[in-house]
């Protein structure tokens, strides 16, 4: 006959060995997640090594040129000459002659941010260049370049010294022209002939134009017009050497139809430059005008852009044109007063010398209002003449031949002989006088 403490002891037992056994089960089977988990990580890993070393050996990289660019760092041009893309990460360079240097490595993605045309990332076939400064460089020194894919591949090449004042060089500066400054590309030390001008805004070809040297020097426009911003041009020296390249930037300038003028005249403006297809602002001093301009798709003005002469004091005043990305040029405009008085000199604006009548001389006279600003906006009355001590002098009338306030002749003849003349031109009120002089006989 069974106890009731046999019974018990037995349900326990049978309790405990229910929990062991499901113990070893999820041990086991914990213990094939984590296996199974390890080995598909290891596998995963396995592969990215394998394609990240399939990849490496695709990439290639020829450093076609290093080239001095002037006295402060080093241009290099590379090529991708391997089957896949390629990112340059990291470009060092350390002074060969320095047993004491340290490698000066050069951030790419950091260069990129800063400016946008530099390339990180390279086709297959494709080249590019990239423009070092090295602190103490040496143009005449060696260096030792390294650079470094992103992949971790690492590239070598050599800068050996050179004579600076020996390579050709290229400028694009501006000069002044109608509608605003004109580019000109200029150069020297080049051999004469035919060449090409490149220009890239953003590593991207804008403009081609060809070019003729003479006596190893040039000097060309820029036709094309340029919207705002950084540009590179590239002029090809030979197919033996890199094409010479230059960095500059565009602007916009401005030009009035009329630099100055009384209240409520209308000026045009004229201009490029400035952001593509973009509305534009104009300021009057510290005042927004009534204006209504835009741009092109070359970031030129569009024509009959004007504005009218503000209710304004007199004086000088800036005139400033503005596009949407803050793009802007400025001109200076004179606002004119009424006219005051006159002055009488020669065409240089010097002492009028000692004549003989009957003999032509030249005479300029020119109109100001009370500031001393020229009256480029009077053009004569009926009531301007021109009247000497001697009653003599001819022409007396000057209601037409000005220009921009200004009305000259060579045919000026005063007639008689006369000690201390004096030419006065007058126009109701205001008048004013030349210095005195002798008018002698001929002979």
């Amino acid at each position: 006959m069974n106890t009731p403490c046999l019974k018990s002891k037995r349900g326990v037992a049978s309790i405990i060995g229910g929990v062991f056994l499901i113990l070893i089960i999820l041990s086991g089977y914990a213990f094939y997640v984590l296996t199974n988990s390890a080995t598909n990580d290891l596998q995963n890993t396995i592969q990215k090594v394998s394609v990240l070393d399939s990849e490496k050996k695709q990439e290639s990289l020829t450093v076609n040129y290093v080239v001095p660019n002037g006295s402060s760092g080093i241009i290099m041009y590379v090529t991708n000459s391997g089957s896949i893309l390629i990112s340059i990460k990291y470009i060092g360079t350390i002074d060969n002659d320095d047993s004491n240097a340290q490698y000066n490595f050069m951030d790419m993605d950091k260069q990129a941010l800063i400016n946008t045309m530099i390339e990180t990332n390279i086709d297959p076939g494709k080249s590019s260049s990239y423009n070092m400064d090295i602190v103490g460089f040496n143009p005449s020194g060696t260096y030792l370049i390294k650079i470094i894919s992103s992949r971790g591949n690492i590239f070598t090449a050599n800068y050996r010294g050179v004579d600076i004042n020996q390579l050709p060089f290229i400028a694009v500066t501006s000069a002044s022209s109608q509608g605003g400054n004109q580019l000109i590309i200029s150069g020297s030390r080049f051999p004469n002939g035919t060449s090409v001008v490149t220009i890239f805004r953003d590593t991207q070809e804008v403009s081609t134009f060809p070019l003729s040297i003479s006596t190893s020097t040039f000097s060309q426009p820029i036709l094309t017009l340029l919207p705002a911003g950084n540009y590179e041009a590239s002029v090809l020296y030979s197919s033996e050497v890199p094409p010479v390249l230059t960095s500059f930037e565009v602007k916009p300038t401005i030009t009035l139809d009329k630099s100055a003028g009384a209240v409520e005249t209308v000026v045009t403006i004229s201009g490029r430059g400035f952001s593509q297809l973009s509305p534009l602002s104009a300021m009057w001093d510290n005042y927004k005008l009534q204006f209504s301009g835009s741009t092109d798709n070359e970031g030129t003005i569009l024509p009959e852009m004007a504005f009218t002469v503000p209710s304004t004091t007199l004086g000088t005043h800036t005139i400033t044109i503005m596009d949407e990305s803050s793009n802007s040029a400025l001109q200076v405009f004179v606002c004119l007063g009424p006219l005051d008085h006159f002055t009488v000199t020669t065409p240089t604006g010097r002492a009028i010398g000692n004549q003989v009548a009957g003999v032509n001389f030249d005479v300029k006279v020119t109109a100001y209002d009370a500031n001393g600003n020229v009256k480029t906006d009077y053009t004569g009355s009926n009531t301007a003449t021109l009247s000497d001590r001697s009653a003599s002098i001819s022409p007396t009338s000057l209601s037409s031949g000005w220009v921009n306030g200004v009305w000259t002749s060579s045919d000026a003849i005063i007639n008689q002989k006369y000690a201390g003349d004096k030419i006065t031109s007058t126009d109701g009120s205001p008048t004013g006088s030349s210095n005195t002089f002798d008018v002698t006989a001929p002979g």
